[in-house]
Formats: C-alpha cells, sequence, structure tokens
C-alpha cells in the first residue's frame, strides 16, 4: 500500500499514489502514518475516490467538498486537504463520483443514484478508515452542498459529529441565490434522468419519490444517534430556506439535544465560509467532540489528544 509522508503532500493531496480497490469492500488502509490513496471503480465507470492523512490521532476529520468548477478543477477533487493538515487530527477527503458522469455537472450533494448510496459508502469507508489508524472519534465536515452530504453521512454513524457550514438541506429546495433552478435541474438531468417528465420547477416536488439521500429534512424527522455543531451565516438565504426547515425537522425527530449551532453575520451572497469563521467552528466542534463518548471502539484507539 504505497504512502507518502505528510510534508511531501501536495494541496489537492493528487500526488499520492493511488490503491485500487477492485470492489467497495476492499478498502482496508494500513496504520502506518502518512499519506495514502484509494480509488473503487464502479460498475459504470464512475470512481469513487478518497484520500487519508494518518497522524496517529484519535480524532478523524472527514471533509466533503461542495460545488466545484469543472473549468478549473481536475477530478478528483479533496477539499482543504492543506488547512485541516495544520490540525492535530487525521483527516479523510471524499470526491463526489456523480462528477465523472458528465462535464456538465457541479454539485451532486453526493447522493449516488439508483442503488449506488454514495452517503453509505463514505460512511463505511471513514468507520473502516478510523479502525485501522486507530481514531475512536470522527468529525463529517463540509460546506453548502458539502455540508448537506456531511450531515447525511454522520445520520449513518451513531457517535459521529457533523460540522457542516451553510448547507443544503433539501435538493428541491435548493436554489442558487435563492431564485435560480439551474444547479438543481443539471443535477436531476445528469444523476436521476426520467424523474422529472414535466421538469424541475416550484409546481412539483420531483424528489418525492425518492429516498432520504437527497433530503436531510426528511432523515433528521426520525430518531437519530449523532451530533450537529451548524454554522451559518443569519445574512443569506441558507438561514431561512434551509436552516429553520432543518431545525424544525430535527425537533421532529427528537434530535435537537444533540445539535449545538453557531450563528455568524456574514455577506448576504452565499460563499464558502472564511478562514476564521472555518478555523472558529472547526475548533468548537473539536472540542465538543473530544467531549463526547467514542463513537468506534476500537483496541487500538489512542487516547483523546
Amino acid at each position: 500500500m504505497p504512502l507518502i509522508p505528510l510534508d511531501a503532500l501536495s494541496e489537492g493531496g493528487l500526488n499520492v499514489p493511488v490503491s485500487e480497490a477492485p470492489s467497495y469492500k476492499d478498502f482496508s488502509p494500513p496504520a502506518h502514518l502518512g499519506a495514502s490513496r484509494y480509488r473503487h471503480t464502479l460498475p459504470s465507470g464512475e470512481h469513487f475516490d478518497a484520500l487519508l492523512v494518518n497522524k496517529g490521532a484519535d480524532v478523524l476529520v472527514v471533509t466533503l467538498h461542495g460545488a466545484t468548477d469543472r473549468a478549473k478543477t481536475k477530478l478528483p477533487r479533496f477539499e482543504r486537504v492543506r488547512t485541516m493538515t495544520t490540525y492535530g487530527v487525521s483527516s479523510m477527503y471524499f470526491a463526489d463520483p456523480a462528477l465523472w458522469r458528465n462535464e456538465r455537472i457541479q454539485l451532486a450533494w453526493y447522493t449516488g443514484w439508483g442503488d449506488i448510496d454514495v452517503h453509505r459508502m463514505i460512511a463505511d469507508w471513514s468507520v473502516v478508515a478510523a479502525h485501522a489508524i486507530g481514531a475512536s472519534r470522527i468529525v463529517f465536515s463540509g460546506a453548502s452542498g458539502g455540508g448537506f452530504a456531511a450531515l447525511q453521512v454522520s445520520a449513518l454513524v451513531p457517535g459521529s459529529l457533523c460540522l457542516p457550514f451553510n448547507p443544503q438541506t433539501s435538493v428541491y429546495g435548493y436554489l442558487v441565490n435563492g431564485t435560480l433552478w439551474g444547479a438543481q435541474r443539471t443535477y436531476q438531468q445528469v444523476v436521476w434522468p426520467g424523474q422529472a417528465p414535466n421538469g424541475v420547477n416550484e409546481n412539483e416536488d420531483w424528489t418525492a419519490s425518492l429516498d432520504d439521500r437527497v433530503s436531510p429534512l426528511r432523515r433528521y424527522s426520525q430518531p437519530l444517534q449523532n451530533y450537529v455543531f451548524f454554522v451559518i451565516n443569519r445574512n443569506e438565504f441558507h438561514y431561512q430556506d434551509h436552516y429553520f426547515p432543518w431545525l424544525a425537522a430535527a425537533a421532529r425527530g427528537g434530535n435537537l439535544e444533540r445539535v449545538r449551532a453557531v450563528e455568524y453575520a456574514g455577506g448576504t451572497v452565499h460563499n464558502p465560509p472564511t478562514q476564521q469563521v472555518f478555523s472558529e467552528g472547526m475548533d468548537k466542534a473539536l472540542n465538543w467532540v473530544r467531549e463526547l463518548p467514542p463513537c468506534i471502539a476500537s483496541e487500538t484507539s489512542h487516547t483523546s489528544n
């Protein structure tokens, strides 16, 4: 299993040699310190890519990316590699395999398609990685569409903590700038072709017949066992359109007692969090997760850092 030392890791992690996993179940990272990279190619040809940075820490932070500028970005995309490697945690990064389906798609929320459940795949590989490297706590993090995915994946790992920054909480409920259907329409056409015979519009929720992969509102309306540290900008449309409905869903599911939130006054345009907002959110989330019971039982787990 090829690894490289952490000081040789490039900004996006693409200089790490790739280890192929012929089967999704073949993922088996080593316990050695360093950076390693993995790929499972799905039967339909898309790649499920992951990068693992093992620092021997008790906490594993899993980072998921948001919308991707296809003209400027080489796939696979691993987000915030340089930033996260400055923390005293191990980290893992996943790229959304749906981006391999079509060069037009920029955002697919890691839902997968058909019977390909990418949220479940990320959850499974993250737990396997934590066991392998001796981490007993997992944080799933992302901003915007990556925050949507972090909410969804964390819900599948009892005892994990989710750190979303200004996430969408419903695919159908997401309009760019609160008004435009473009990202959702491209997603529907590429990921769920034929699902919206009347087109994507405000008159009919075309996702209603799909499962809860497309809606954290549905997933968090049921009792769960994870924790959420929600970071939200109260000055832009995600506050009203996504945060408030999610709080109501979490209340319906009896999940509010495991939720904390930080509201901040940012700009009125939906953008990635600033470095200050990200750092403050990450620091508080890491402090909280170290107070929580371990979510991974392992004989090799370290004591809390």
